[in-house]
Order: structure tokens, then C-alpha cells, then sequence
């Protein structure tokens, strides 16, 4: 819990600099279970809203922790990047392709 606290947050703009357990009371509480699945195999979802920063910029930092952070995952789990950026990636990997193409 104390390390939730002591996540700094801060703007858009980079200014603020405050720690997430000045801005927000940080409790467990009981609640129900919701158990997500993908694929038949249980996920822990988080969801995200990019503010201030285009959705490739916010994927590509995203994949860089992934990357960096991938000998931390336990065997048999493997961390996936889905929902828009997905799309994204798919509209501008067809977009590309057929640019190549010569046209007739």
C-alpha cells in the first residue's frame, strides 16, 4: 500500500509533483470478485485513458516497460497490450501494405 502511495503524479504538462496518497485516500476494502477471462485463461485487465498524448506515443512506452520488465513476469503468464492500440497497429500495418502495392 505504501507504494501507491508514493507514486508521484503530475500533469499533462509534466508540473505537479505530488505523491498519489496526498491526492487520494488509498484503502483495501471488501468487494466482489470479478474474474475477467481472454481466451479461456483468467487476465487482470487494467484500463487506461490517454490525456494530452497521442494513443501511439502512450502504446510505445507501454511496450518499452513491457520489454523491460518481461524477467519479472512468472512462467506461464505473459503481459498483452490490447484494445485500440491493437486496431491501431493492424489499420496502419494494411495502410502500409497497400501503399506498397503498385496501383493499377
Amino acid at each position: 500500500m505504501s507504494g501507491l502511495k508514493n507514486i508521484p503524479v503530475t500533469t499533462s504538462a509534466g508540473t505537479g509533483g505530488q505523491l498519489l496518497g496526498g491526492l487520494a485516500t488509498i484503502q483495501r476494502t471488501p468487494s466482489n470478485a470479478v474474474v475477467s477471462h481472454y481466451n479461456v485463461r483468467p487476465v487482470i485487465d487494467i484500463y487506461a485513458t490517454p490525456q494530452g498524448r497521442d494513443l501511439g506515443g502512450v502504446a510505445a512506452d507501454i511496450q518499452q516497460l513491457i520489454h523491460d520488465t518481461a524477467h519479472d513476469v512468472p512462467n506461464g503468464a505473459s503481459v498483452v497490450l490490447r484494445g485500440q492500440v491493437t486496431t491501431m497497429t493492424s489499420a496502419y500495418q494494411q495502410l502500409s501494405l497497400a501503399s506498397a502495392l503498385p496501383s493499377c
